[in-house]
């Protein structure tokens, strides 16, 4: 019979081919691995429930992606008005960056001044580049071309 294999979270960790009477590991549970059954899905307590996918946090985003995300947060007035009041060296590489990463200091001075933790920036920057796709995609982008030489 196949077995999922089960962490104290209800986690399935493993498959098993086994016997009735073999029994997993301390701290783990078995379960019979029915249909919908994956490494990494979840038992409800009645069904099996898709594993979660966790995106990485990318380490950049364009501008476009952050000022999209920003207003679809609430946040992008809020942003603008705490930008002015920086130095025009922070004024102008916000306005003039061609990317926004994630490691930058004026984001980690944005997040303090806004009150955000270091998840919601993260979130903030997974939902940007999830919402826009490149330039080549976004209607109404510019596309210049060399002349073939």
């Amino acid at each position: 019979m196949r077995y999922a294999i089960l962490d104290a979270g209800n986690h399935v960790t493993n498959i098993a081919v086994a016997d009735a009477a073999w029994q997993p590991g301390e701290g783990l549970t078995k379960r019979e691995a029915t249909a919908g059954c994956v490494i990494g899905a979840f038992w409800t307590g009645s069904e099996w429930a898709s594993p979660a996918v966790i995106l990485p946090v990318p380490a950049a985003i364009t501008p476009l992606q952050a000022r999209r995300a920003l207003r679809a947060a609430g946040l992008l007035d809020a942003v603008n008005a705490w930008i002015a009041t920086q130095p025009d060296d922070a004024q102008e590489a916000w306005e003039y960056c061609i990317e926004v990463r994630r490691d930058d200091a004026l984001i980690a001075g944005a997040q303090a001044a806004l009150g955000l933790t270091a998840e919601q920036v993260d979130v903030l920057f997974c939902s940007a580049a999830a919402s826009v796709p490149d330039y080549p995609a976004v209607p109404g982008t510019l596309h210049l071309s060399r002349p073939a030489l």
